[in-house]
């Protein structure tokens, strides 16, 4: 049996929760357990992206592919970026 996170189903970057005695891909793990930090992340990519700092998103979300997140703040801050993208190819 593969193990999977219990929110969103993905197989890569799990991490074992034992308050919950399951597993959570990072994603998931730090927007639930580190909100703040995450939700800041997402903010700071928001304005980023408006003010044209990142003014080629999948250039962006190409770095997080050789240099993954680490914390709460840059998965929110991909997170945002993911969001970025598919709102623009809506």
């Amino acid at each position: 049996m593969s193990r999977k996170c219990s929110c969103c189903d993905t197989i890569h970057n799990l991490y074992f929760v034992p308050s919950d005695e399951d597993f959570m891909c990072g994603e998931c793990y730090h927007e639930q357990y580190h909100r703040y930090e995450f939700n800041l992340g997402r903010y700071e990519a928001e304005v980023d992206v408006q003010n044209s700092d990142v003014y080629d998103v999948e250039a962006a979300l190409d770095a997080f592919i050789s240099d993954p997140p680490d914390n709460a703040f840059q998965y929110g801050y991909l997170y945002e970026l993911k969001s970025e993208l598919e709102n623009r190819s809506v």
